[in-house]
């Protein structure tokens, strides 16, 4: 995140720049026209950067125990009936993908879940970004945005991907 603010916004900052908002979401003080979020998920992160609200999420793709349960909190009725009649593989898939837009917006709106698992509402934009099978990746934006996604050169070689 350090290195994208200094790239995108030209502006070194330190830890003590930082802050939290009311349910945790960090800002970069005295600068709301820089914006950002982080998530991780097994080996994967992503940082998303902007001048408008946002929230970011990362879910990569593993068997759960209690999937049932989560997708009774997380899904709405339509969505559950159609979930389980997919196979295992393609429900999962789109459990994590549900899961994924919930939480770039609770991120990006800066509500978080501390709430519960509330249904996004309001304005916004959630756009899913292809990583590789496997790992479910949105990001949510208060404002639509084409999503640049760039990949540091550390990441490519632990992924094995080629220049």
């Amino acid at each position: 995140m350090f290195l994208g603010v200094r790239r995108r916004f030209g502006l070194e900052l330190r830890e003590e720049d930082l802050s939290r908002g009311a349910y945790g979401k960090p800002f970069v003080k005295d600068r709301p026209d820089i914006q950002f979020n982080i998530s991780h998920s097994g080996c994967w992160a992503v940082c998303a950067l902007g001048t408008a609200p946002l929230g970011i999420d990362v879910q990569e793709h593993r068997p759960l125990h209690r999937q049932e349960r989560l997708e009774e909190k997380i899904l709405n009725e339509r969505e559950r009936e159609f979930c389980q009649r997919l196979p295992e593989e393609e429900r999962r898939k789109f459990f994590y993908s549900r899961w994924a837009r919930l939480e770039a917006w609770a991120k990006g709106t800066g509500r978080g879940l501390s709430g519960g698992f509330r249904r996004p509402e309001g304005t916004g934009s959630c756009q899913e970004i292809f990583l590789e099978e496997g790992v479910s990746c949105v990001l949510w934006t208060e404002v639509p945005v084409r999503a640049e996604v760039k990949f540091l050169p550390e990441h490519k070689e632990m992924k094995g991907a080629e220049e």
